[in-house]
């Protein structure tokens, strides 16, 4: 399926069910109950999910992350000890994941630059 048919599927799809269109308002002092209504914001949140998720689900075209899965694969590695990433951790204020995902960003952004060269 091409993302925009995707995406306007999906956007079909979330106009389709009121409460993803609608807010809870509530009465001053609370003088009558709740009810449901038309929140345009909420409709173009949702919207908004809907291209986001067909990106995620579109693959990239034109990048060399992208390609058969078969043939040769280079990849690299690096250990560290437990203990340096908890040191890491603790100067800046951060979780391991976050330091796993900043090594992995900065291992993209290489491999990116790499390639444009």
């Amino acid at each position: 399926m091409e993302q925009l048919t995707l995406a306007a599927t999906l956007a079909e799809r979330i106009r389709d069910v009121p409460r993803f269109r609608q807010r809870v308002h509530k009465h001053p002092f609370e003088l009558a109950a709740p009810e449901w209504v038309d929140d345009n914001a909420l409709t173009h949140t949702a919207l908004g999910a809907a291209q986001f998720v067909t990106g995620l689900l579109t693959p990239a075209a034109g990048s060399s992350l992208h390609g058969s899965l078969a043939g040769m694969r280079r990849y690299s590695a690096a250990r560290v000890s437990l203990k340096d990433v908890e040191t890491v951790c603790h100067t800046f204020g951060v979780t391991l994941n976050d330091v796993a995902l900043a090594a992995i960003t900065d291992s993209f952004s290489h491999h990116a630059a790499a390639a444009r060269q």
